[in-house]
């Protein structure tokens, strides 16, 4: 995601073990929530810590 900060910089020295990500719509705009029904849809989904895409 463009100008969007991730606590690891590198996919390489990331250290989640909890294999949940957070999603987002086509527009890079973070859906915390699937089940909220005003939620844009999703198309990506990507490791909360380095962003690497875990679709």
């Amino acid at each position: 995601m463009p100008n969007r900060p991730w606590p690891i910089g590198r996919p390489e020295d990331c250290d989640d073990q909890t294999s949940t990500g957070l999603w987002f719509d086509a527009t890079g705009t973070p859906q915390p929530d699937l089940d909220d029904r005003t939620a844009s849809d999703s198309v990506a989904l990507l490791c909360r810590r380095c962003g690497l895409d875990c679709t």
